[in-house]
């Protein structure tokens, strides 16, 4: 892999990727200054369960699948073929996801009632969300078809447009918020349904996107036979173990929804909120490493290139240890500014609920470097297709979670669902890590990817109290006030001061990857 082609690739989409996460954080603005957390509670349990759904049958399984498939088809099978299996997947899939959307917007009473059974003490919080739910699964449908489209560009190494599609989703759900939920009110559990209109439209505008970039690919759909094509049986195949081997977190994320509705009205909503701060650099970086890297790694071992495929994978763990370990402790030092200038308005402050949400975000920041390194080690395994060692790990790492939760919930409430969370996502890492070795040899030897992981760690310290300085000292002189401008002042200049630390010390102490990405950047 070209480092500099690799990076400029990761840069492609973490651009686009960028755009989606602040648009993604902003309509959270809205939800949270608007609503209650009882209305809160309801629609993201609602949200919770197709995006669970899409995590392990639609998104994750589905990219798991098609582009290790449709990059063999690329190399080794003719136009004709390719676009026979692109006509087959389409077909195919569009029958699984309506059967299923279907199956669950009829099932939503039940669904809600095993996700969610401590609405059940609130007869009124149970039926919007029901109601939601029953308004919200049609976004499985699309972000289904979505993926399926993103795993055949991105096997033709076109990666823009499907990066760009969630930032479209998330401009329809601001729209929705700012223009459809007024007209629906004033109550709050009618507004509420605006939101439903805008996640249902703008997921619809991401399937659609990405339909110019198949001209740009080549890519042609051939309507023949989709049942009796290999590649769809293959896709098939593969799909099944994917779902569980890429689903955990979501798993995980159910697993503490359930809990958490227990706990009266605002766990939920914390935990929500603490969820999107953390997955920010997850979904800016880590993903868009994945991406880059999986199509490379599904090219590489479709030429049997394991000695390639081994050096692919430890650069983009290299990459994923210290972009993560440094926003870990990011999000710690500044998660207080962080959340009261993203979520410290209206009934947001009313409920006092930046500290609450704060301590669920440091107990997710714990876990930073397994989330991501995951997502690499995963997408290992499956380019060899090998699905089966992943689904073993997830579920021995599922249990330990439930586990861990009912362990940690009683003495640090919801916070502890957060840290059985990270605990969960480390065991899932270092097993997946162990048999790996099995497979293609060491990644990374022992003694080397501790050494480099122990240097990223003084790293990110270095960079906190950097940060935590700047930003106690702006906390002395602001005098009590709290005003948007002080407010960013708060994020942006310990922001800064950390950046610069980062590149500082890791020149000194030896540490090359932020030079790939400097690199890229001067490579015109």
């Amino acid at each position: 892999m070209k480092r500099r082609h690799f990076a400029k690739n990761v840069m492609m989409i973490g651009a686009a990727t960028v755009l989606s996460r602040i648009l993604g954080v902003v309509r959270e603005i809205f939800v949270f200054k608007f609503f209650d957390p009882w209305i809160t509670d309801a629609f993201f349990v609602a949200l919770h369960i197709p995006s669970t759904l899409r995590r392990l049958f639609a998104e994750g399984a589905l990219s798991s699948g098609v582009i290790p498939v449709f990059s063999e088809w690329v190399k080794k099978r003719t136009k004709d073929e390719q676009d026979e299996l692109a006509g087959s997947l389409l077909l195919v899939f569009t029958v699984i996801l309506a059967a299923v959307t279907l199956s669950g917007i009829v099932l939503s009473p039940v669904i809600v009632r095993v996700f969610a059974m401590g609405f059940l003490q609130d007869a009124e919080k149970m039926e919007l969300a029901v109601r939601l739910t029953r308004a919200l699964f049609p976004f499985l449908f699309f972000i289904g078809l979505a993926s399926l489209f993103a795993g055949m560009l991105n096997a033709k190494s076109h990666f823009f447009l499907p990066a760009l599609g969630p930032a479209v989703q998330n401009m329809a759900f601001i729209a929705a918020a700012i223009f459809v939920c007024p007209l629906l009110g004033p109550l709050q559990t009618n507004m509420v349904f605006g939101l439903a209109v805008g996640v249902i439209g703008g997921v619809a505008l991401q399937v659609a996107i990405q339909i110019p970039a198949f001209r740009l690919s080549g890519i042609g759909f051939s309507f023949k036979s989709p049942l009796d094509n290999r590649g769809v049986k293959k896709v098939l195949t593969l799909m099944g173990p994917a779902a569980w081997g890429l689903g955990i977190t979501q798993i995980n994320l159910l697993v503490d929804q359930f809990l958490a509705s227990w706990l009266g009205d605002g766990p939920i909503s914390y935990l929500y909120a603490a969820t999107r701060l953390y997955q920010l650099p997850i979904g800016v970086f880590a993903v868009s490493v994945s991406t880059v890297a999986f199509s490379h790694f599904s090219e590489l071992a479709a030429d049997n290139d394991i000695r390639g495929l081994r050096k692919s994978a430890s650069y983009a763990l290299r990459q994923i240890i210290f972009i993560m370990v440094c926003s870990g402790f990011g999000l710690v030092a500044l998660g207080v500014p962080i959340i009261k200038l993203l979520f410290e308005y209206g009934r947001f402050s009313l409920n006092d609920s930046t500290m609450p949400t704060y301590f669920a975000l440091v107990a997710y920041s714990a876990g930073m470097l397994a989330y991501g390194s995951c997502i690499i080690l995963v997408r290992v395994y499956y380019s060899i297709k090998d699905m089966a060692t992943p689904v073993k790990y997830a579920c021995i790492s599922l249990i330990a979670n439930i586990a861990l939760n009912l362990a940690l919930i009683g003495p640090l409430s919801y916070a502890g669902l957060a840290l059985a969370t990270s605990i969960s996502a480390f065991i899932n890492m270092f097993l997946l890590l162990y048999k790996l070795k099995e497979k293609i040899g060491y990644v990374e030897y022992y003694p080397s990817i501790l050494k480099y992981i122990c240097k990223n760690i003084v790293l990110g310290v270095l960079m906190a109290l950097s940060a935590a300085g700047v930003y106690r000292t702006l906390l002395y002189f602001e005098n009590g006030l709290s005003n948007i401008p002080i407010k960013f002042l708060n994020v942006f200049l310990p922001l800064a001061v950390a950046l610069s630390a980062v590149f500082i010390f890791s020149r000194i102490m030896g540490i090359k990857e932020l030079e790939d990405v400097m690199k890229s950047m001067k490579k015109k």
